[in-house]
């Protein structure tokens, strides 16, 4: 009779990290995709309001809107990227699906410079704490095989 090897608590079930990041994620693109540009985010980001600047230009209120819709679509589509390959993979230590979801973090801090960088210091600390999860994720989900 073979036993099977034994696997820390935290490396069987360390793939919940990046799901809950991915799942969280591809909500969050899928709130944009039906809401558009939040009008809140715009004036505190302008300090114009969404009705002022829709009124005064109509078309370009509507291209940022298009634009907004289209970034939750591409972060709803890796949001459930990330949580399918870790649900469905990485969940079975899969070494490939690990080294696949160091897209996650990459990704993560790229945001979190952006939002830095631009100084939308909220967003960017969001962006931070998000990354720091990521990783620990990834640490925790090293495929012992």
């Amino acid at each position: 009779m073979k036993q099977e090897p034994t696997v820390a608590w935290y490396r069987k079930y360390g793939w919940a990290i990046p799901f809950a990041l991915g799942a969280l994620l591809g909500l969050f693109g899928l709130g944009v995709i039906f809401m558009g540009t939040d009008p809140n985010d715009f004036e505190s980001s302008t300090l114009v309001s969404w009705e002022a600047f829709t009124s005064a230009s109509p078309e370009i209120a509507q291209y940022l809107n298009r634009v907004e819709r289209l970034l939750g679509t591409i972060t709803f589509g890796f949001g459930a990227w990330s949580a399918a390959v870790a649900y469905v993979y990485l969940k079975k230590g899969d070494r490939a699906a690990w080294r696949a979801m160091w897209l996650l973090p990459i990704v993560l801090a790229m945001a979190a410079i952006v939002f830095i960088v631009e100084e939308a210091v909220g967003l960017g600390s969001f962006y931070v704490g998000a990354l720091i999860l990521a990783l620990i994720g990834q640490g925790l989900s090293y495929p012992s095989i």
